[in-house]
Formats: structure tokens, sequence, C-alpha cells
């Protein structure tokens, strides 16, 4: 009995120290953002982004706790320091390195058309665009919609993606302007309704994970942790289970 306690007290002298020094990290994420967040049962998250920052909280020895909010907030809370981070694939752009920090890119970013799938298709031109209304559930896709020069058109902003979906499947707007893995994923769980349009285009400077601009020094371990993730078997066997199948597809 005394050598069970003797190991118990022992083994709570190295683990309490460890304990000690973890930090909980408030992390937002969207509520809904397939493949990158995605709620499942007993408020459980996972997904393509949950996945990679358990495992940078894990390298850098801190606590992980997610608060989930429309993405169209995520942004505005880390640079109001309300969290620490934020994941949902987000985009990295000049005018927000300007409020907050961003990670190194893990992904590259491509945005896509979605709208209903129509059984008689028009081949799919800029002109095609002209006189449409579009949902965005991002800024940033706004911005890309003006600089491609598409002329009298409407834009309608969603707070997340299963919102703009739902306007679609409503008929509120004629196309969707969202993140190519996310478009892919939507017309794959439509049964047929949604169908991706056009090729994918680059956007941005990339993925990135949001960080307070008062968190340097977390900022630098979190790019450390990152590039280790990404050079891990975990972060091959995560881009194979929730993204590979969803990079590439032809507009039907």
């Amino acid at each position: 009995m005394r050598i069970h306690r003797f190991v118990v007290v022992i083994l709570l002298l190295f683990v309490l120290p460890l304990y000690a020094n973890a930090r909980i990290l408030k992390v937002g994420v969207s509520f809904y953002d397939p493949p990158f967040v995605i709620l499942g049962a007993n408020n459980q998250f996972y997904g393509f982004d949950i996945s990679l920052i358990e495992h940078v909280c894990n390298t850098i020895k801190h606590q992980c706790q997610f608060t989930p909010m429309h993405f169209s907030e995520l942004l505005e809370a880390v640079e109001k320091n309300e969290i620490d981070l934020a994941v949902s694939s987000i985009i990295i752009t000049p005018e927000r390195v300007a409020k907050v920090h961003f990670s190194s890119p893990y992904l590259v970013s491509k945005t896509r058309f979605i709208a209903l799938n129509q059984s008689k298709k028009k081949p799919f031109t800029l002109n095609s665009l002209k006189n449409k209304k579009f949902g965005v559930a991002d800024n940033v896709f706004a911005g890309q919609l003006k600089s491609m020069g598409v002329q009298d058109s409407q834009i309608v902003l969603y707070k997340d993606d299963d919102s703009l979906i739902q306007g679609l499947s409503h008929h509120e707007i004629d196309f969707g302007l969202i993140d190519n893995p996310s478009a892919i994923y939507w017309q794959r769980h439509s049964a047929g309704m949604l169908a991706v349009v056009g090729k994918p285009m680059p956007y941005g400077l990339g993925i990135g994970i949001a960080v307070s601009q008062t968190s340097l020094d977390l900022l630098s371990e979190i790019n450390m942790a990152l590039l280790q993730y990404q050079n891990s078997d975990d972060f091959i066997k995560n881009y194979h289970k929730y993204l590979s199948h969803l990079s590439h597809i032809n507009s039907e």
C-alpha cells in the first residue's frame, strides 16, 4: 500500500508542473464549416482545422478550448482579444494582416462558385455572372468579385457557408462564392441539388491561423508547431481524410 502511494506521489510530482505551465487557449471556430470544422455528436468538433489546431496545442503544451461562433465574427473576436486564436479556413489577406497576426499558411487558398444544379447547362464565362446575385460568407470574396470585373451584380453577405447554402436552396441568390474544398463538399453532400461552377481560382496569401497582435510569443510557438505538423504523418493522414478528395473536381 505504501509503495502504491509512493508511486502516485512521484507521478503527481511529474504531471502537476506540466498542468501548472499549461495555458488555456480560447480557439474561435465557425459553428459549421466542412470539411474544416464540423460539429458532431455530443458537441464534439472535428475536421481538418480541428485536427491541425489540436496537434498545435499539444505540441506547445497548451489546452485548446473551442469557442464556436459565426464565421463573420471570428476575426473581430481575435482583434478584440475575446479569443486567442481562430481557425476555420481563414484566408490571409493584406487587409486582415493589418488587424491580426497570422501563422504561416498551411494550405493554398482557392475559391469557387457554387450554384443550383441545372440539367441544361450553358458554357460558364464571365458574362454568365452579369446581373446576378451572389452570396458570400467572407468579405474578402466580395473583393474578389469586384476585382474580377463582375458588372451590375448584387452581393449578399451571409453569417457562414451553411446560411449561404440555404440561401441558394431558397433561390435568394444565383451563385455562392466560397473556398474550393467547401464548394466540392457541399456539391457531394447535396443529393444532386448543387454543383460547382467554373474552375478553382487562387485568391489571397493562403489559409492560416489568426492570432491576436498582442501574442507575438504565441505566434512564434504556433509557427514552429505548425511546421512540425506539416512534416508529420498526421498531416498527411488528415489531409487524405478530409481534403484530398475535395481538392480537384471539374465543374459538371
